[in-house]
């Protein structure tokens, strides 16, 4: 494939992750991953919108999903706030463990997910997006006082 930023061919096997990411969905998820996938594209396009530059992209954002906790992504399927939930968590954990965050490869196993400063820093502006999101959905479950929040937090 062929990086129009830079005039260099990138390895991608799109089938493989296409399939890897569809066969954990479908066996693992109970359609989750892929919901999820969807919300971190939504947020993505929201902060762009903005004027936020996002350098990861949407084979990045699976990615990164793909090795979340499929667990409470299944979850999903008899409550939708479960996705957001995992969601939010999953990339916070990445935030907060480096080690783990860059040691991540894409489905596909071509190369590292976070292969780039920029990724890093978009992880954070994405992470920052989930938790205002989640706070917007506190509030409109009814925790209608910042101390509440802060108490009691929803949980997956």
């Amino acid at each position: 494939i062929l990086d129009n930023k830079t005039p260099t061919t990138l390895m991608n096997l799109p089938f493989k992750h296409i399939f890897y990411i569809d066969y954990k969905c479908k066996y693992y998820a109970d359609g989750g991953l892929k919901k999820s996938i969807r919300l971190c594209k939504t947020i993505k396009a929201d902060l762009v919108e903005e004027g936020k530059v996002i350098y990861l992209s949407s084979f990045d954002l699976a990615s990164i999903m793909y090795h979340s906790n499929l667990e409470n992504l299944k979850k999903g399927r008899t409550n939708a706030l479960a996705i957001v939930l995992e969601t939010k968590r999953f990339f916070d954990y990445l935030y907060h463990n480096p080690n783990y965050r860059n040691s991540l490869y894409t489905p596909d196993m071509t190369r590292k997910i976070f292969d780039s400063y920029q990724k890093e820093t978009s992880l954070t502006t994405m992470s920052i997006a989930l938790d205002k999101l989640v706070t917007e959905i506190r509030k409109d479950l009814g925790y209608l006082y910042d101390e509440t929040i802060g108490s009691y937090p929803l949980v997956i």
